[in-house]
């Protein structure tokens, strides 16, 4: 059996990061504009631009849910044992990282922690029991 846990654990940490800033991402692009234009007189005024508003969250919304969800597959897959299947583990955790770079970036920490696990995944032999 393979195991690559110093790999696992950073993607796993990196993913939680990821998680967490895509939950902060909704959260914050969700309800701020609509809160700064419910009250006459606002701050925000004429240095409103379009694309700053409610036309992108969908897609930071949806690009979100796709990072996590390449994430989590690709941790599944790295912890399941075989290098087959942990090699496309650490692809996937990698592309992950990669779409997350423009969007939420994972606090810039979940980012680069999945590409160094990704990386590892990848580059890392499996150990080998020598009895």
């Amino acid at each position: 059996m393979y195991e690559y846990k110093t790999a696992l654990t950073l993607s796993l940490i990196g993913v939680a990061f990821q998680a967490f800033a895509w939950i902060f991402l909704m959260l914050f692009r969700g309800f701020w504009f609509a809160r700064a234009y419910a009250y006459p007189g606002s701050y925000m005024g004429m240095m409103y631009f379009s694309a700053y508003g409610f036309s992108w969250f969908p897609f930071y919304t949806f690009l979100g849910f796709i990072v996590v969800a390449l994430g989590i597959t690709g941790i599944w897959l790295l912890s399941s044992g075989e290098k087959d299947k942990a090699t496309v583990g650490s692809v996937l955790i990698i592309a992950g990282s990669v779409m997350a770079f423009p969007t939420m970036f994972g606090f810039m920490v979940g980012s680069l922690l999945m590409l160094i696990g990704g990386i590892m995944g990848l580059t890392l032999e499996p150990e080998v029991n020598r009895a």
